[in-house]
């Protein structure tokens, strides 16, 4: 998981880094022609992976394949899967509940292109997301092109985060062991997935973490586009936003560390070590100021109010605005929605 604000409006957002291919997928050039197959791990998204799906469907370049993992769902996630076998070339697959970095190890396997993408069940792709990706990359044989998203907490507005900078590649596997700045929504060879090791287990949240950390290690760098291209859907149920418990962080690096080929890479992911609680003391600053405004709006004042005061340990950005719901709660959600909206 990226350590970034997810409060930042547009108006807060800061220039993204961009790769020296950001620029590719303007409009008027084709679209490019590459196999890719779209891997979906999914557990109890009947009530969102017909969205995910159709946003497949809408892409100005498809996919050779899509694979759903249903992961132990007991609603109907795979009769919800099932009814897009007539309209995408999709199969459906099945395992007992073992969690998201299982299932998608077992779609990515499961795939014969030379690309995957990684589509979480409750997320959406805009029309041209794999086209951007796929440009992106620009033929660099390794790259991992890691997407833009805007969040989204459905009923509400939607806003862009701040990714973490992006370094050189040169200096890619220092800074991830150091900040994670890779994406859910990535594209990637599968080649270089296999010589990685795939993902793997142990990790209560961070498993893509891991993966990115080993990929770059085995020679792979990544990139990003200049614009968004899906929405990053933010709910109570939803995996990477209900996971408060930030204590897998601790075991990606740990596992960086005994995998280290360098001292220099010893180094570096004992610094990542140290930085640990500053970022999980942010990130649940940030996570109380999100209760805080969604008290305020339903009229819980009391709530709202102490939700701020936890939020006030956070950024001063997190800090200002959770200041502003304690002094007056209604009228800084409608600021804050009023900023978003612009």
């Amino acid at each position: 998981m990226a350590t970034v604000d997810p409060l930042s409006s547009p108006s807060e957002a800061s220039a993204l880094s961009e790769s020296p291919s950001a620029s590719a997928g303007r409009s008027g050039d084709s679209p490019p022609s590459t196999s890719v197959t779209v891997v979906i791990a999914a557990y109890q998204a009947e009530s969102t992976l017909d969205a995910a799906l159709a946003s497949v469907l809408g892409q100005t370049t498809p996919p050779s394949k899509v694979v759903v993992v249903d992961d132990g769902s007991t609603d109907a996630t795979s009769e919800v899967a099932d009814r897009w076998t007539s309209r995408l070339p999709l199969q459906v697959l099945h395992q007992t509940n073992e969690g998201a970095a299982s299932a998608s190890h077992l779609g990515i396997m499961a795939s014969d292109t030379e690309l995957i993408a990684l589509l979480d069940a409750d997320d959406v792709w805009m029309p041209d997301h794999l086209e951007t990706l796929i440009r992106t990359r620009n033929g660099m044989p390794d790259a991992i092109a890691c997407a833009l998203g805007m969040r989204w907490i459905p009923g509400s507005d939607m806003w862009r985060g701040r990714p973490a900078p992006l370094p050189l590649p040169a200096h890619q596997l220092e800074g991830i062991l150091l900040d994670n700045f890779g994406c859910g929504a990535a594209l990637f060879p599968k080649k270089l997935y296999e010589q990685a090791g795939g993902f793997r287990g142990g990790f209560p949240i961070g498993y893509d973490w891991d993966l990115w950390i080993r990929m770059i290690r085995a020679g792979g760098a990544i990139v990003r586009p200049s614009h968004t291209t899906f929405l990053y859907r933010m709910s109570s149920s939803s995996l990477t936003q209900g996971a408060r418990d930030f204590t897998g962080a601790e075991a990606v690096l740990v596992a960086a560390e005994r995998e280290a080929r360098s001292e220099e890479e010893i180094r570096w992911a004992r610094a990542g070590l140290a930085r640990q609680p500053t970022t999980k003391r942010r990130i649940r600053a940030a996570n109380a100021l999100v209760d805080a405004y969604e008290a305020a709006r339903s009229g819980s004042t009391a709530e709202a109010r102490e939700k701020a005061r936890q939020s006030l340990s956070g950024t001063r950005s997190v800090a200002t605005r959770g200041l502003a719901v304690m002094v007056w709660p209604q009228a800084a959600v409608a600021v804050r929605d009023r900023l978003n909206r612009r």
